[in-house]
């Protein structure tokens, strides 16, 4: 087939000549089959397979776009042979065949057991991790049948966070590098190897606008060239966009501000600061980034965790510059950035958080670094593309979202959290706030009162609403949740049991739990 797409090019360059007119003969774009194997696996408690190949994925699409890559993922039988899949791909035209076969080995942390035996409320999610990949590639194209093998290892560093001039040393605590950045210099240094091509960009003609405010400082990088993480994590944001709703992210326009040195616990107060002012457009989303001071601190996990900041019902978004905190993954910033940024939009787009693993929407951060939204939120997203200023008051938003989760049947969503805030900004407007007849609609002021008194401390009263609720949404896993915060002995771990069951991810001071 390819030889005869070739014969007829050349078949038209010489008609084309023959007849005096420039030969314009469109070139072929390069697409390249991605087989990933599932991972060998050496497991202790709950980390299953699933969640470190959904993680090698995620990880290995942004590394394949950011390099410019066509590239399309492909499930196989786990039978098949390399031969096999060659012969697969090439008979679908591709012209690159890149197979990975990974194998993962988990292992207990000692100081992990150290620090948790001293403070037995410590809870750390900090497993020791050793991974290889072997990676197969070849061309297609090229006869002489060349492949290419590349065998790269990777393992859990202990000192990790670069401050000022200094490594970071915690060797009496849990606090080892994360699981994706182990992950993030595996897949980098095994594909080291693929030259990066020039990435096609252009404005597009429509999509959801957004209006961009930057730190000074951002916009400096961004207009002379230098190493800026903004327009790599916009762009990849718009990407991810258009893939799952075929929109993408329209840059509507710019400005920018001075700040003085900020740090992530300075964004509530920039939020209010930008609230107050007239930056903003009708009908776009707003999204302001700024550049904080003392990242690290995010990633010991020692403070501050807020590091975006969207309102229920507003169209702004206050978002922090993200990086990796040592020069062994700096490739990956628009990643780190892209993710945030997708996150906060889909809040201004009436979304909200997530008890799950799988989902942008998770409010913790996540190691396996989900790219596809959950079901509620594409709901809500796609019924919001069409007008996003749909929602004109907080009545309309609670029964919009009464809608959403009755529609999607959806059993991880924050609802008591989302309900609860809702109903403390908007007093007066949802005094006597009615969102429905339905069992799940009632059980909401329930729902949203019990989340209110366990952050009052208040745990009797939030055991008596969050019981009340549960009888009209059995099958949430948010109430069972909350309600193994006020509940003791059995019952609790009855509850909190079911919010697992039903697929819950949080990592707390209680639990750490892993959806299977």
């Amino acid at each position: 087939m390819k030889l005869l797409v070739i014969k007829i090019a050349i078949l038209l360059f010489i008609l084309c000549e023959s007849a005096g007119y420039a030969a314009i003969i469109p070139i072929k774009e390069e697409k390249m089959a991605v087989f990933m194997a599932a991972p060998k696996f050496k497991p202790i408690n709950k980390f299953t397979p699933k969640n470190f190949q959904s993680s090698l994925q995620n990880h290995l699409e942004f590394l394949l776009w950011h390099k410019g890559w066509k590239f399309e993922m492909i499930e196989f039988d786990k039978r098949d042979k390399f031969a096999a899949l060659m012969k697969s791909a090439a008979s679908h035209e591709f012209d690159f065949l890149l197979y990975l076969e990974p194998e993962v080995i988990l292992k207990s942390n000692p100081a992990w057991q150290s620090y948790t035996q001293k403070d037995s409320s410590k809870i750390c999610d900090s497993a020791i991790i050793s991974l290889e990949l072997k990676v197969l590639f070849t061309n297609l194209n090229d006869n002489s049948g060349k492949i290419d093998t590349i065998l790269s290892n990777s393992e859990t560093l202990y000192e990790w966070i670069k401050i000022s001039d200094s490594i970071h040393v915690l060797p009496d605590s849990c606090n080892v590098e994360p699981w994706e950045f182990t992950i993030m210099r595996l897949i980098g240094s095994a594909l080291s190897f693929l030259p990066t091509k020039e990435r096609s960009s252009s404005i597009p003609d429509s999509g959801l606008p957004i209006y961009m405010v930057v730190d000074s400082k951002i916009l400096n990088d961004w207009q002379t060239g230098s190493d800026s993480v903004l327009m790599s994590a916009f762009d990849f944001a718009s990407y991810l966009f258009k893939k799952q709703f075929g929109c993408e992210l329209k840059l509507y326009g710019k400005n920018y501000f001075t700040s003085q040195d900020a740090s992530l616990a300075d964004i509530p107060r920039l939020f209010k600061s930008f609230a107050k002012t007239d930056l903003f457009k009708a009908d776009t989303i707003t999204l302001c980034l700024f550049r904080p001071k003392d990242i690290e601190k995010y990633y010991l996990g020692k403070d501050y965790k807020r590091i975006g900041l969207s309102d229920i019902l507003s169209r702004i978004s206050v978002i922090s510059e993200l990086w990796p905190p040592n020069n062994k993954t700096l490739d990956w910033k628009g990643f780190i950035t892209g993710q945030l940024i997708f996150h906060e939009i889909c809040h201004l787009m009436g979304g909200i958080h997530v008890f799950d693993l799988y989902s942008p929407m998770t409010e913790k951060r996540n190691w396996v670094a989900p790219l596809q939204f959950d079901s509620l939120n594409t709901f809500i997203i796609r019924k919001n593309l069409a007008d996003i200023s749909r929602l004109k008051s907080a009545n309309d938003y609670g029964n919009f979202l009464v809608e959403a989760i009755e529609s999607t049947k959806y059993r991880l969503s924050d609802y008591p959290a989302v309900f609860a805030s809702l109903i403390n900004a908007y007093k007066d407007e949802l005094k006597n706030a009615n969102f429905g007849n339905s069992a799940f609609a009632t059980s909401i002021p329930f729902a949203a009162m019990g989340y209110k008194y366990i952050m009052e401390g208040k745990s009797d009263s939030a055991k008596g609403n969050l019981l009340s609720a549960l009888s009209g949404a059995p099958d949430q896993a948010s109430i069972h949740y909350y309600l193994s915060h006020v509940i003791e002995g059995k019952q609790a771990q009855y509850h909190l049991k079911k919010a697992l069951d039903l697929g819950l991810y949080f990592q707390g001071k209680r639990t750490i739990g892993y959806k299977k």
